[in-house]
């Protein structure tokens, strides 16, 4: 889930009540009906996801003087049948695809506030997520989507807030933030854990907004995607937070919750730009060049008054998107030859797949 700022220049803040407010703020624009008190760092609230009907939105627009993007190979692949987010009621869920109706729950939710933040591995068959533990530290626990067995702790170091969960391709090593708790020293920083070793590298500090999707691996897991500021950089998997290629954005936009496709040295993110009175003028998904940092493909653009919040794709390139509209409601929507197909009208941003 991406965090849009009233002032997207603005620094952005790790301390916890800050958070705290943030994350509220977010979550009254993103969800349809009702809000959940937050307990913990990036909370989220959850709504249960009803099925509904597929409704087509006109086609991708031209405007942003760029070509449309295609994924090579989604015309041969079927999309997941399956996508991941929470359950309704602070758990995480496993959807139908077709239908946008609830499958499953994963993890219920425990007593310290609702799960977040789940992140699918390549295979589809695991997944990641933030788990609240009613005060410090928080904790990254990991369990498979078939729900044959719970899930079990990955991630849990005294005085941290572990977040941002984002599996390697190989499911080997996870990348993730953690945000200091407990102390004066609010800061946060950018891990990545060997999942076999325990080891565990810090890549620097991690300046991205308050959001659910703002890691990323690349196919061949050589390279993370991480927001930074109001934009996202590209950087080694062995260089620093402060090292790699920045997206390039104009005066006034943010780019955030990055994805990379499956083509050579590209990255989706979404952009969302401001006129100088904070006022959203533009939400839309490009894709760049990775290397250079400049935008080469438009993936998707909003009607005015919607605001894309989340995005999601898979190894194929099939791309599920989370839209939220002015008057707060939220769909989940697949994008399929160049148009939004609904998969759930009522329904959270945020989901995985």
């Amino acid at each position: 889930m991406t965090l849009i700022s009233p002032r997207p220049m603005a620094p952005v803040e790790w301390d916890t009540e800050a958070l705290f407010k943030e994350a509220k703020r977010r979550r009254r624009r993103r969800w349809a009906v009702g809000l959940v008190s937050l307990l913990i760092v990036i909370a989220a609230a959850i709504l249960a996801v009803q099925g509904s009907s597929s409704p087509r939105h006109p086609r991708i627009k031209p405007g942003l003087g760029l070509p449309e993007w295609n994924s090579p190979s989604t015309s041969s692949r079927p999309a997941p049948t399956e996508y991941v987010a929470g359950d309704g009621k602070g758990g995480i869920g496993v959807y139908a695809t077709a239908t946008g109706a609830l499958v499953r729950t994963i993890a219920p939710q425990n007593n310290g506030g609702p799960d977040q933040q789940a992140m699918v591995t390549s295979d589809g068959k695991t997944v990641y997520f933030a788990r609240p533990n009613g005060g410090c530290p928080g904790i990254i626990e990991v369990g498979p989507v078939s729900g044959a067995s719970s899930p079990v702790s990955v991630i849990s170091i005294p005085g941290i807030v572990a977040v941002e969960p984002s599996p390697s391709p190989a499911s080997s090593d996870l990348a993730w933030v953690g945000a200091n708790c407990g102390s004066d020293n609010t800061s946060s920083s950018l891990y990545v854990t060997n999942l076999s070793t325990r080891t565990r590298t810090d890549l620097g500090p991690y300046s991205g907004s308050n959001s659910d999707d703002g890691v990323a691996w690349s196919d061949d897991g050589h390279l993370l995607a991480v927001e930074s500021g109001s934009t996202v950089r590209v950087i080694g998997v062995d260089q620093t937070t402060t090292s790699g290629r920045a997206l390039i954005a104009p005066d006034g936009c943010r780019t955030s919750s990055p994805a990379f496709v499956p083509t050579h040295d590209q990255v989706a993110a979404i952009r969302t730009c401001y006129n100088t009175k904070g006022t959203e003028t533009s939400s839309s998904v490009l894709v760049f060049n990775s290397t250079t940092g400049r935008p080469v493909a438009r993936l998707f653009e909003a009607d005015p008054g919607r605001t894309i919040e989340s995005m999601s794709v898979d190894s194929s390139g099939h791309v599920l998107l989370g839209v939220t509209n002015g008057s707060g409601g939220a769909e989940l929507d697949q994008v399929k030859q160049g148009r939004l197909v609904t998969i759930s009208a009522v329904s959270l941003t945020g989901a995985q797949w």
